[in-house]
């Protein structure tokens, strides 16, 4: 699974390690190793991957019932669609509304 970081992070690792090679290192090879060591110690950022989804109306004549597509939690809304309710998330598992994978 691929590590996520933050990019400023990133990029203050690599201005330091920029300084580090003006200051320390004639060569560069300290500093790639620097550079390295640092981005390798940045903490993995608290990511998780977005589901697509879409709200489909439930088969039910009776009542304005409508499923998220991803997890098939059936909602009973009193008018109107989810999206005009400013449902774009699903409340139960949050995947985001928009009509299935981009």
């Amino acid at each position: 699974m691929p590590k996520y970081i933050d990019a400023e992070d990133v990029l203050e690792t690599i201005r330091l390690g920029i300084w580090y090679l003006c200051e320390n290192d004639e060569g560069g090879a300290g500093t790639l190793d620097f550079v390295k060591d640092s981005i390798a110690a940045i903490p993995a950022a608290d990511v998780a991957p977005v589901v697509h989804a879409e709200w489909q109306e439930f088969d039910d004549p009776e009542t304005n019932a409508w499923e998220c597509s991803a997890c098939r939690h059936v909602y009973v809304l009193i008018g109107d669609t989810p999206v005009e309710n400013y449902y774009l998330h699903c409340p139960n598992c949050g995947a985001r509304m928009d009509g299935g994978a981009k």
